[in-house]
């Protein structure tokens, strides 16, 4: 695709890393107020058949509270895909990877007056992924619980959209990509989501402000490049009107454009016909229909 939607223009979409400025023993670090965190690790260049990269070895989280050490584990544990394997890391800290400024924060996310640690990571690839954990203090076990979410192939920013204190992180639907066509020409719809009593939670019905901007972007998009792949452009658009609870007005324009021929894909003669039995399937398998 030529241009994206604006609201897409504010997630950091990347195929490949940057290399980084230098190697050897990397430390990146956030403080607020009695919280400090480090990241630290050792940056390796390796050459592969005459491409120069870096390896990223034994990344460990450190977070101290008051100067008291009450975390420290390897990046990525407990879970898969970021877990350690013989040294080395699935996931590197999105920092050293270059597709973000650093790699942790201290945040106030979910406006309980105990910041949280906030840990940013790439697992690296064309077209994949960013993750993000949320390290949140436990009273009880004097130590730091983690929460992870898997973003895809779109970052999540953190804004504060309604200017009220309390952050939102602002991403796209990932499960978008490649379902109707191939990655350069899908799209992804908005999604927001918020971090609360340990858990994440897709709030995106509560901006239909930003929802309608999003769908007329991607509408404004759709016609201006008909071509012979438009139905990741149309998905977009439906799943944004969909969440508005414009079920009508998505049924009349997937008529038309059908009867058109306007809705292509390169898999196919009769992939319009397909591309709607998907379309209807996949929305509501998402949460997109009322």
């Amino acid at each position: 695709m030529s241009r994206k939607p604006a609201s897409l223009l504010l997630l950091a979409f990347a195929a490949f890393a940057a290399v980084p400025a230098t190697a050897g023993a990397v430390v990146e670090s956030a403080t607020s107020g009695a919280i400090a965190v480090t990241v630290g690790y050792e940056v390796v260049p390796r050459t592969t058949e005459g491409y120069e990269w870096h390896e990223v070895i034994d990344p460990v989280l450190t977070i101290t509270r008051e100067g008291r050490q009450v975390y420290s584990a390897p990046v990525g544990s407990p879970k898969p895909p970021c877990h350690p394997t013989g040294g080395e890391a699935f996931c590197v800290p999105a920092g050293e990877a270059g597709v973000a400024p650093n790699s942790v924060q201290v945040v106030e996310l979910e406006s309980d007056g105990e910041p949280d640690v906030l840990l940013h990571l790439w697992t690296g690839g064309a077209h994949c992924c960013y993750i993000d954990q949320v390290f949140r203090w436990s009273p009880s076990a004097s130590t730091y619980t983690v929460t992870e979410r898997e973003w895809g192939d779109a970052s999540a920013g953190l804004v504060d959209l309604r200017h009220d204190g309390k952050l939102e992180f602002l991403t796209a639907d990932d499960r978008f990509a490649y379902a109707f066509t191939d990655y350069a020409r899908s799209g992804l719809p908005i999604q927001i989501w918020t971090f609360s009593d340990g858990a994440f939670t897709n709030v995106t019905r509560r901006f239909p402000s930003l929802v309608a901007r999003d769908a007329a972007s991607w509408w404004h998009y759709f016609k201006d490049t008909h071509g012979e792949d438009d139905v990741g452009v149309f998905a977009s658009w439906a799943a944004d009107e969909e969440l508005l609870g414009h079920a009508g007005l998505v049924n009349r324009r997937l008529s038309r454009e059908l009867r058109a021929h306007r809705l292509k894909a390169a898999v196919g003669p009769d992939h319009g016909r397909r591309f709607a039995r998907d379309l209807r399937r996949d929305l509501r398998r998402w949460g997109y229909l009322h």
